[in-house]
């Protein structure tokens, strides 16, 4: 028996857009995994769903949230969350 997991293209289809602006934003090291990822958040004051981003290598790691959700961030949101982070850009659109 299989298992497979379904997968919604438009959700891969968001998270594939946001890592690419990370990629454009963040000096991404080659062992390095950039993850994506919508959670709800529980903590008084925060908002009802969040988007976290973290670029995750054997070295380093470095993460920001974005306090919406993943369909609604911009390119502008990864920029600002890469700055936060202290990040340098590496190019793209700030």
């Amino acid at each position: 028996m299989l298992f497979r997991s379904k997968v919604d293209p438009d959700h891969a289809a968001l998270v594939a857009r946001v890592r690419r602006w990370v990629f454009a934003h963040v000096p991404v090291p080659d062992d390095a995994v950039v993850m994506v990822k919508e959670l709800a958040c529980t903590e008084s004051g925060c908002p009802a769903v969040e988007t976290v981003v973290a670029v995750l290598a054997a070295k380093e790691q470095r993460k920001f949230t974005v306090p919406r959700p993943l369909a609604e961030i911009t390119e502008d949101d990864v920029a600002r969350g890469c700055l936060g982070v202290a990040c340098s850009a590496k190019g793209g659109a700030a």
